[in-house]
């Protein structure tokens, strides 16, 4: 999207080091920590006769105390004062969710943004609003509901739901993903929803973390919240337009802006 990052990753073994490998090979600015064990393999299966796609997440190795505290300090040794942070992902065996907020904590205390998109346990502490918090958060529709304790059945519901988020003090800007419906933001004041480009769809991995990354550098960029949502949708409408592990087109995220309305609810 012709933005610029710098990824930190915990890699250990034979799989991490080809990770790594592969990770650089795409261009990314790869800063490695080395993490115990073997780092884990997953897959996703597309079943053609109807295109359902199956992803099979195999458990990591376990981590130790000490294995998260050198973690967690070099996370805050390599960010940026004035940069943006995003903690993205699931958190490995052993590593209590309380490790989110005190991240959070000590990024924001060294002058950096923070943008948070987990789930599980740890997205359950962040709800409570009991500890340092993220400026931005970001679920799925499936994360919301379990959140929120019940499904949330409509655009409006997520929008309430994300507002309250907000009003509770968990995050400055919540949002909220509704698949094939785009995408809901809302802060204090605003409440927007785009809805995503009508295009086909081949494989949908990725598709969460390429809005998240579209987001977060149209929002770095200065765009205003409403036009980064749509930046972000766009985004990941293209994605899933390609195949397997594939990302999106930069000429199809820019494309498919126009094809993903936004309007106020």
């Amino acid at each position: 999207m012709g933005g610029t990052s710098r990824t930190f990753v915990a890699l250990g073994g034979r799989n991490g080091a080809t990770l790594a490998e592969l990770m650089r090979e795409a261009g990314l600015d790869v800063i490695m920590h080395e993490a115990p064990g073997e780092t884990r393999s997953s897959l996703s299966v597309l079943e053609t006769s109807r295109g359902h796609q199956f992803r099979f997440m195999l458990p990591g190795p376990p981590w130790s105390v000490m294995d998260v505290i050198a973690a967690e300090r070099a996370i805050v040794e390599a960010a940026q004062p004035g940069g943006l942070v995003v903690i993205s992902g699931t958190l490995p065996l052993g590593v209590l969710p309380n490790v989110v907020p005190d991240l959070c904590g000590k990024l924001q205390a060294k002058g950096c943004e923070v943008a948070v998109d987990i789930s599980g346990p740890a997205l359950h502490l962040l709800a409570r609003a009991q500890g340092p918090q993220p400026d931005i958060l970001r679920m799925n529709q499936e994360e919301a509901d379990d959140l929120a304790g019940h499904v949330l059945p409509s655009l409006q519901a997520s929008a309430d739901f994300a507002q309250l988020l907000v009003r509770r003090g968990v995050a400055k800007v919540v949002v909220v993903a509704r698949g094939p419906e785009g995408s809901v933001l809302a802060t204090e004041t605003e409440r927007w929803h785009s809805r995503a480009a009508d295009v086909p769809v081949r494989s949908k991995v990725g598709a969460g973390d390429t809005f998240v990354g579209a987001f977060l550098l149209a929002h770095a960029r200065g765009e205003a919240w409403p036009d980064a949502l749509r930046r972000g949708v766009a985004a990941a409408s293209a994605a899933v337009m390609t195949e397997g592990t594939q990302l999106c087109r930069r000429e199809d995220a820019e494309r498919l802006v126009d094809l993903c309305p936004l309007q106020p609810i």
